[in-house]
């Protein structure tokens, strides 16, 4: 499998929710929201490529330099899970955020998502808060967070 990832415009706007709508069966951003995270938020989305398929993305937001940078949506279609491409994405959100001179990365996950937060502390975050009913009543967030070497 060869993987290209390269910083996501808005021209795509189609793979990226496309993405999106293949990889979460519960809430999912709109292609507003999508729009909006491309063109106008404090934020960078990068976007994997395999044999010319879009199989997944990362959206990082980058708030003033006082504030964590945060990894705010990962997404992955079924298809390509399994094969590095979260820990690609990953990486190129932690690289940019180092360059940038963040201190620090953080990211919100369901509790119940195992498969999700084993990749985050392979990544190297950790728990630092447990966030009650985060997602909907009865599960649970949990934030996690990563120190940046700058």
């Amino acid at each position: 499998m060869s993987l290209e990832i390269r910083r996501a415009s808005a021209a795509d706007l189609d793979a990226i929710d496309q993405v999106e709508q293949q990889s979460f069966s519960g809430e999912k951003f709109s292609r507003r929201q999508l729009r909006y995270l491309l063109t106008q938020a404090q934020a960078a989305t990068w976007l994997a490529f395999s044999e010319e398929l879009a199989v997944g993305y990362c959206i990082g937001l980058l708030p003033h330099i006082s504030r964590p940078a945060r990894l705010y949506s990962l997404a992955v279609l079924p298809v390509g899970r399994g094969q590095g491409i979260g820990s690609a994405l990953i990486q190129q959100f932690i690289d940019t955020a180092m360059t940038r001179g963040y201190q620090r990365a953080r990211l919100e996950v369901s509790e119940k998502n195992t498969i999700a937060r084993r990749l985050y502390e392979q990544q190297g975050f950790a728990d630092i808060k447990t966030l009650p009913d985060y997602y909907q009543p009865g599960e649970h967030g949990l934030r996690m967070q990563r120190f940046l070497a700058c």
